[in-house]
């Protein structure tokens, strides 16, 4: 279903629904023109578009990107608003995501797999954007989740990262520079071989970072410079 066929049904629904309350529909002081809603929709890959960058290039806000089961080897840029969505471990997204200047954007359910990208190619890059990324696994990248946030800049929102496993980096697991309202829980991060997580980058310091009920062990340092 498009979208314009989706605000019409709802139009139609709304305006049977005021008749049959109120006896006509017409307009006047007591009826203001009804209002149409656009409904975020689901939208399938390979279902619905060939890739996913298309898929998400086709998305407004409130929509979801539903990726199969199967390796799709893109570089993501996500849009504001969408939901990208995977089937668990049986979608690899095989190159990186990128997430710049935007909010509420969701990244679940998939793993990207950095095994044929750049040597210093980051798996999942925020800048001065907010996002929830949840049961994801990121693997053999460079930094597997870098959050950046512009030296001055207002934050968009929190960041939520929960329930991922960041492993087989040449850098650090998770890198921050400069976030702000940033919560990690119930995360792996291993076999890191810089660090499992790096929160402090020079003067622009991490501020409302939030680390809780997470593992981090056998990188080659745990927190930043100390001991993994």
């Amino acid at each position: 279903m498009n979208r314009t066929t989706l605000n019409l049904r709802l139009l139609v629904v709304a305006s049977a629904s005021l008749i049959g309350t109120f006896g006509c529909a017409a307009e006047g002081p007591s009826n203001p023109p009804l209002a149409t809603t656009s409904l975020g929709l689901e939208i399938g890959v390979p279902a619905d578009y060939s890739s996913v960058q298309a898929a998400l290039d086709g998305a407004t806000q409130g929509d979801t990107i539903v990726v199969g089961a199967g390796t799709w080897s893109e570089d993501l840029v996500l849009p504001n608003g969408v939901t990208l969505r995977g089937a668990g471990a049986k979608t690899i997204i095989a190159g990186t995501v990128t997430i710049s200047g935007v909010d509420d954007v969701t990244v679940r359910d998939l793993t990207l797999d950095g095994a044929s990208a750049a040597s210093d190619a980051t798996g999942l890059r925020l800048d001065d954007a907010s996002a929830t990324v949840r049961s994801v696994t990121v693997r053999n990248f460079h930094h597997g989740i870098l959050v950046h946030r512009t030296l001055g800049s207002v934050p968009k929102g929190t960041t939520y990262i929960d329930g991922c496993l960041v492993t087989g980096g040449s850098g650090a697991g998770l890198y921050t520079d400069g976030a702000e309202e940033l919560n990690v829980t119930n995360s792996v991060f291993t076999f890191n071989q810089e660090a499992g997580v790096r929160t402090f980058y020079g003067t622009n310091a991490p501020v409302a970072v939030v680390l809780a009920h997470n593992l981090v062990f056998a990188n080659g340092f745990g927190f930043t410079d100390g001991a993994g």
